[in-house]
């Protein structure tokens, strides 16, 4: 593989990127599924904003092992110094 693919690649499956992109999917979501229940119709239709709301938890949901593994890792390499 290219380089520049290998540095594309590192930030796309990045823990820290997946749990950015993942927030904002879940605030997007939120605040569509927010504006879907207080708009004057105040029915509940299913729509994109459900997807995007689901997408996000699974998002950052799986970014978590990463990020608390490195975490982890961090604190023992500290310690052994």
């Amino acid at each position: 593989m290219r380089p520049a693919l290998h540095k594309v690649k590192a930030v796309v499956e990045h823990p820290a990127t997946r749990l950015a992109t993942g927030a904002v999917l879940l605030a997007s979501g939120l605040a569509s599924a927010y504006y879907d229940l207080t708009s004057a119709e105040r029915t509940f239709r299913w729509g994109v904003h459900h997807g995007v709301l689901l997408w996000g938890i699974v998002q950052m949901l799986g970014s978590l092992p990463d990020l608390v593994e490195g975490i982890d890792r961090t604190i023992q390499a500290a310690e052994h110094k």
